[in-house]
Protein backbone atom coordinates (compact mmCIF):
# COMPACT_ATOMS: atom_id res chain seq x y z
CA UNK A 1 0.00 0.00 0.00
CA UNK A 2 2.68 2.41 0.99
CA UNK A 3 4.83 1.50 -2.20
CA UNK A 4 1.51 2.42 -4.14
CA UNK A 5 0.48 6.26 -2.24
CA UNK A 6 4.51 6.63 -3.17
CA UNK A 7 3.67 5.60 -7.03
CA UNK A 8 1.04 8.58 -7.13
CA UNK A 9 2.94 11.22 -5.44
CA UNK A 10 5.48 10.23 -8.11
CA UNK A 11 2.91 10.46 -10.99
CA UNK A 12 1.27 13.42 -9.73
CA UNK A 13 4.63 15.17 -9.57
CA UNK A 14 6.14 14.18 -12.94
CA UNK A 15 2.85 15.66 -14.24
CA UNK A 16 2.57 18.79 -12.73
CA UNK A 17 6.47 18.62 -14.00
CA UNK A 18 5.83 18.47 -17.13
CA UNK A 19 2.49 20.55 -17.02
CA UNK A 20 5.00 23.37 -16.09
CA UNK A 21 7.93 22.37 -18.65
CA UNK A 22 5.29 22.56 -21.32
CA UNK A 23 4.38 25.86 -20.57
CA UNK A 24 7.39 26.70 -21.34
CA UNK A 25 8.42 25.18 -23.96
CA UNK A 26 5.03 24.35 -26.00
CA UNK A 27 4.95 21.03 -27.38
CA UNK A 28 5.77 22.02 -31.21
CA UNK A 29 8.63 23.48 -30.11
CA UNK A 30 9.82 20.64 -29.31
CA UNK A 31 9.89 19.72 -32.96
CA UNK A 32 10.39 23.10 -34.90
CA UNK A 33 12.09 23.42 -38.15
CA UNK A 34 14.98 25.81 -37.55
CA UNK A 35 13.74 28.94 -39.76
CA UNK A 36 15.36 29.49 -43.22
CA UNK A 37 18.30 32.21 -43.21
CA UNK A 38 19.09 34.17 -46.38
CA UNK A 39 22.10 35.85 -46.50
CA UNK A 40 24.85 37.34 -48.18
CA UNK A 41 28.55 39.05 -47.43
CA UNK A 42 29.13 41.10 -50.72
CA UNK A 43 31.80 43.93 -50.15
CA UNK A 44 34.74 44.54 -48.36
CA UNK A 45 36.71 47.70 -46.70
CA UNK A 46 34.84 50.05 -44.27
CA UNK A 47 35.61 52.72 -42.23
CA UNK A 48 34.22 55.76 -40.73
CA UNK A 49 34.99 58.15 -37.40
CA UNK A 50 33.68 55.38 -35.14
CA UNK A 51 36.01 52.94 -36.73
CA UNK A 52 38.61 54.95 -38.52
CA UNK A 53 40.91 54.24 -40.97
CA UNK A 54 44.28 53.36 -39.26
CA UNK A 55 45.89 51.08 -41.91
CA UNK A 56 44.33 49.96 -45.16
CA UNK A 57 44.58 46.82 -44.80
CA UNK A 58 43.19 46.35 -41.28
CA UNK A 59 40.30 48.08 -43.16
CA UNK A 60 39.91 46.27 -45.87
CA UNK A 61 39.37 43.30 -43.80
CA UNK A 62 36.10 44.30 -42.39
CA UNK A 63 32.85 42.73 -44.47
CA UNK A 64 29.21 43.45 -44.96
CA UNK A 65 26.74 40.49 -43.74
CA UNK A 66 22.98 40.89 -45.15
CA UNK A 67 20.59 38.30 -43.85
CA UNK A 68 16.88 37.89 -42.90
CA UNK A 69 15.41 35.47 -41.07
CA UNK A 70 12.00 33.75 -42.35
CA UNK A 71 9.47 34.45 -39.43
CA UNK A 72 11.52 36.91 -37.38
CA UNK A 73 10.58 40.35 -38.30
CA UNK A 74 13.16 42.04 -35.47
CA UNK A 75 16.40 41.38 -34.66
CA UNK A 76 18.41 42.62 -32.28
CA UNK A 77 22.46 42.86 -32.02
CA UNK A 78 22.32 40.75 -28.58
CA UNK A 79 20.40 37.68 -30.41
CA UNK A 80 23.10 37.45 -32.73
CA UNK A 81 26.77 36.30 -33.42
CA UNK A 82 29.56 35.68 -35.73
CA UNK A 83 31.64 32.75 -35.17
CA UNK A 84 34.68 31.42 -37.17
CA UNK A 85 35.41 27.72 -37.81
CA UNK A 86 36.60 27.00 -34.03
CA UNK A 87 33.15 28.98 -32.53
CA UNK A 88 35.34 32.02 -32.14
CA UNK A 89 33.04 35.13 -31.37
CA UNK A 90 34.51 37.83 -33.99
CA UNK A 91 34.03 41.50 -33.45
CA UNK A 92 31.19 42.77 -34.84
CA UNK A 93 31.35 47.00 -35.78
CA UNK A 94 27.57 47.70 -37.00
CA UNK A 95 24.36 46.40 -37.34
CA UNK A 96 21.47 47.69 -38.61
CA UNK A 97 17.56 46.52 -39.70
CA UNK A 98 14.37 47.51 -41.53
CA UNK A 99 10.70 47.05 -41.10
CA UNK A 100 10.89 43.98 -43.43
CA UNK A 101 12.73 42.10 -41.31
CA UNK A 102 16.47 42.63 -43.51
CA UNK A 103 19.95 43.18 -41.67
CA UNK A 104 22.79 44.47 -42.27
CA UNK A 105 25.85 44.13 -40.39
CA UNK A 106 30.09 44.91 -40.83
CA UNK A 107 32.36 42.73 -38.79
CA UNK A 108 36.43 42.37 -38.89
CA UNK A 109 37.14 39.28 -40.09
CA UNK A 110 39.59 37.55 -43.56
CA UNK A 111 38.72 37.30 -46.88
CA UNK A 112 37.81 33.91 -48.89
CA UNK A 113 36.62 32.45 -45.14
CA UNK A 114 34.05 30.32 -43.58
CA UNK A 115 31.86 31.95 -40.77
CA UNK A 116 28.47 31.28 -39.02
CA UNK A 117 25.83 33.46 -38.25
CA UNK A 118 24.09 32.10 -35.02
CA UNK A 119 20.49 33.81 -34.01
CA UNK A 120 19.44 33.00 -30.65
CA UNK A 121 15.94 33.41 -29.11
CA UNK A 122 15.07 35.34 -26.05
CA UNK A 123 15.93 31.79 -23.98
CA UNK A 124 19.09 32.11 -24.93
CA UNK A 125 18.63 29.11 -27.83
CA UNK A 126 20.01 28.59 -30.95
CA UNK A 127 17.30 29.27 -33.34
CA UNK A 128 18.94 29.53 -36.30
CA UNK A 129 22.40 29.14 -37.92
CA UNK A 130 23.92 29.31 -41.51
CA UNK A 131 27.27 29.33 -42.80
CA UNK A 132 28.31 32.00 -45.44
CA UNK A 133 32.13 32.64 -47.04
CA UNK A 134 33.57 36.63 -47.00
CA UNK A 135 34.61 37.23 -50.74
CA UNK A 136 38.20 38.37 -51.48
CA UNK A 137 39.40 41.72 -50.89
CA UNK A 138 37.99 43.03 -53.94
CA UNK A 139 37.81 46.85 -52.99
CA UNK A 140 41.55 47.91 -52.23
CA UNK A 141 41.59 51.27 -51.08
CA UNK A 142 44.41 52.16 -52.90
CA UNK A 143 43.02 51.62 -56.04
CA UNK A 144 39.74 53.50 -54.37
CA UNK A 145 41.60 56.66 -53.83
CA UNK A 146 43.03 56.69 -57.35
CA UNK A 147 39.42 56.55 -58.72
CA UNK A 148 38.53 59.69 -56.59
CA UNK A 149 41.38 61.08 -57.63
CA UNK A 150 40.81 60.89 -61.43
CA UNK A 151 37.00 61.80 -60.76
CA UNK A 152 37.63 64.73 -58.72
CA UNK A 153 40.31 65.46 -61.69
CA UNK A 154 37.67 65.11 -64.40
CA UNK A 155 34.71 66.77 -63.14
CA UNK A 156 37.01 69.80 -62.46
CA UNK A 157 38.31 69.85 -66.25
CA UNK A 158 35.12 69.37 -67.24
CA UNK A 159 32.74 71.66 -65.33
CA UNK A 160 34.56 74.33 -64.27
CA UNK A 161 37.33 74.58 -66.60
CA UNK A 162 35.15 74.76 -69.05
CA UNK A 163 32.82 77.04 -67.40
CA UNK A 164 35.86 79.34 -66.71
CA UNK A 165 36.75 79.41 -70.31
CA UNK A 166 32.59 79.60 -71.44
CA UNK A 167 32.63 82.64 -69.02
CA UNK A 168 35.41 84.37 -71.11
CA UNK A 169 33.41 84.80 -74.26
CA UNK A 170 31.41 87.76 -72.74
CA UNK A 171 34.96 89.34 -71.65
CA UNK A 172 36.50 90.86 -75.32
CA UNK A 173 33.49 93.84 -76.23
CA UNK A 174 35.83 96.78 -75.73
CA UNK A 175 38.31 95.51 -78.20
CA UNK A 176 35.85 93.41 -80.67
CA UNK A 177 36.06 95.92 -83.13
CA UNK A 178 39.56 95.18 -83.73
CA UNK A 179 40.61 91.91 -81.68
CA UNK A 180 38.88 89.05 -80.74
CA UNK A 181 40.84 86.19 -79.26
CA UNK A 182 40.67 83.13 -80.83
CA UNK A 183 39.74 79.56 -79.04
CA UNK A 184 43.34 78.55 -78.03
CA UNK A 185 44.80 81.85 -76.63
CA UNK A 186 41.11 81.46 -74.98
CA UNK A 187 41.87 78.64 -73.41
CA UNK A 188 45.39 79.79 -72.55
CA UNK A 189 43.94 81.99 -70.25
CA UNK A 190 40.98 79.89 -68.91
CA UNK A 191 44.23 77.31 -68.22
CA UNK A 192 46.68 80.05 -66.20
CA UNK A 193 43.50 81.47 -64.44
CA UNK A 194 42.73 77.82 -63.24
CA UNK A 195 46.20 76.55 -62.30
CA UNK A 196 47.32 79.90 -60.84
CA UNK A 197 43.96 80.27 -58.24
CA UNK A 198 43.17 76.88 -57.04
CA UNK A 199 44.81 74.25 -54.82
CA UNK A 200 43.39 71.55 -53.05
CA UNK A 201 43.62 67.85 -51.60
CA UNK A 202 41.67 65.25 -51.60
CA UNK A 203 40.93 62.67 -48.33
CA UNK A 204 39.26 59.23 -48.29
CA UNK A 205 37.01 60.07 -45.17
CA UNK A 206 34.19 56.99 -45.27
CA UNK A 207 33.81 53.65 -46.79
CA UNK A 208 30.37 52.05 -46.84
CA UNK A 209 28.24 49.34 -48.27
CA UNK A 210 26.38 52.42 -50.53
CA UNK A 211 29.62 54.69 -51.06
CA UNK A 212 33.14 56.08 -51.05
CA UNK A 213 32.89 59.22 -49.42
CA UNK A 214 36.05 62.05 -49.78
CA UNK A 215 36.26 65.36 -48.21
CA UNK A 216 37.96 67.98 -50.66
CA UNK A 217 40.02 70.75 -49.23
CA UNK A 218 40.93 73.38 -51.27
CA UNK A 219 41.77 77.37 -51.40
CA UNK A 220 40.54 79.67 -54.21
CA UNK A 221 42.82 82.20 -55.04
CA UNK A 222 42.06 84.34 -57.72
CA UNK A 223 44.49 87.17 -59.08
CA UNK A 224 43.64 90.64 -58.02
CA UNK A 225 41.52 92.07 -60.58
CA UNK A 226 42.17 95.51 -60.02
CA UNK A 227 46.14 94.73 -60.12
CA UNK A 228 45.33 92.60 -63.10
CA UNK A 229 43.65 95.24 -65.55
CA UNK A 230 46.07 97.67 -64.23
CA UNK A 231 49.09 95.44 -65.63
CA UNK A 232 47.23 94.95 -68.79
CA UNK A 233 46.25 98.98 -68.99
CA UNK A 234 49.72 99.45 -68.61
CA UNK A 235 50.63 97.02 -71.09
CA UNK A 236 48.35 98.56 -73.69
CA UNK A 237 49.58 102.24 -73.13
CA UNK A 238 52.83 100.76 -74.11
CA UNK A 239 51.89 98.69 -76.93
CA UNK A 240 50.19 101.89 -78.73
CA UNK A 241 53.44 103.86 -78.69
CA UNK A 242 55.04 100.75 -79.99
CA UNK A 243 52.84 99.93 -82.57
CA UNK A 244 51.23 103.41 -83.32
CA UNK A 245 48.21 103.26 -85.09
CA UNK A 246 47.80 99.36 -85.64
CA UNK A 247 45.09 98.50 -82.30
CA UNK A 248 44.59 95.38 -83.58
CA UNK A 249 48.82 94.33 -82.83
CA UNK A 250 48.59 96.06 -79.58
CA UNK A 251 45.45 93.90 -78.43
CA UNK A 252 46.56 90.61 -80.04
CA UNK A 253 49.88 91.28 -78.21
CA UNK A 254 47.93 91.65 -74.84
CA UNK A 255 46.07 89.08 -75.70
CA UNK A 256 48.28 86.64 -75.88
CA UNK A 257 50.80 87.99 -72.64
CA UNK A 258 47.56 87.96 -70.71
CA UNK A 259 48.39 84.33 -69.32
CA UNK A 260 51.35 85.30 -67.97
CA UNK A 261 50.04 87.99 -66.36
CA UNK A 262 47.66 86.21 -64.92
CA UNK A 263 50.17 84.31 -62.98
CA UNK A 264 52.39 87.44 -61.85
CA UNK A 265 49.67 89.36 -60.34
CA UNK A 266 49.39 88.75 -56.81
CA UNK A 267 46.97 86.66 -55.38
CA UNK A 268 43.75 87.56 -53.67
CA UNK A 269 43.77 85.60 -50.64
CA UNK A 270 40.77 83.65 -49.38
CA UNK A 271 40.22 80.82 -46.50
CA UNK A 272 40.37 77.37 -47.52
CA UNK A 273 37.04 75.90 -47.97
CA UNK A 274 35.92 72.08 -47.89
CA UNK A 275 33.92 70.04 -50.09
CA UNK A 276 32.75 66.65 -50.16
CA UNK A 277 33.04 64.09 -53.09
CA UNK A 278 30.89 60.95 -53.18
CA UNK A 279 30.65 57.93 -55.65
CA UNK A 280 28.50 54.91 -55.51
CA UNK A 281 29.56 50.71 -54.84
CA UNK A 282 27.33 48.93 -56.16
CA UNK A 283 29.30 46.11 -56.86
CA UNK A 284 32.26 44.84 -54.95
CA UNK A 285 34.69 46.14 -58.05
CA UNK A 286 34.42 49.71 -59.27
CA UNK A 287 32.11 49.69 -62.09
CA UNK A 288 32.83 52.44 -64.04
CA UNK A 289 29.69 52.52 -65.71
CA UNK A 290 27.35 52.49 -62.64
CA UNK A 291 29.66 55.25 -60.58
CA UNK A 292 27.66 58.57 -59.74
CA UNK A 293 29.34 61.65 -58.77
CA UNK A 294 28.10 64.17 -56.73
CA UNK A 295 30.32 67.25 -55.62
CA UNK A 296 29.02 69.54 -53.31
CA UNK A 297 30.11 73.27 -52.54
CA UNK A 298 32.75 74.19 -55.37
CA UNK A 299 29.94 76.10 -57.52
CA UNK A 300 30.83 80.02 -56.12
CA UNK A 301 34.72 80.47 -57.18
CA UNK A 302 34.57 81.33 -60.90
CA UNK A 303 33.13 84.72 -61.19
CA UNK A 304 35.88 86.72 -61.18
CA UNK A 305 37.14 86.09 -64.50
CA UNK A 306 34.16 87.78 -66.01
CA UNK A 307 36.31 90.84 -64.99
CA UNK A 308 39.42 90.71 -66.80
CA UNK A 309 39.04 93.33 -69.39
CA UNK A 310 36.22 94.97 -67.76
Amino acid sequence: MKVKKTLIVISIALVIGLIAFFNVHPIPTLFEIPPQVTLSSDFNGYFDSEYPLKEDKEAENRYSLTFSIEGINRVSLDDIKILDQDNKEQSILTFENDSEGENTLWFAGKPNTKYKLSYKDRFSDTKAESSFTTPSNRTVFKEVRKEGENLLANYLKTNLQTEIYSKLNSNWTNISPYYTPTDEEKKAIADAYWDSSMTYTLEFSQADASAFRFLIRYKWSPPDMDELNKKINDREDQLKKEFKNDPKKVFKTVVSELPEMIKETPRRETEEQTASLSFNRDSPSLDKTSDTLRIIGLEDILNTIEEIYP
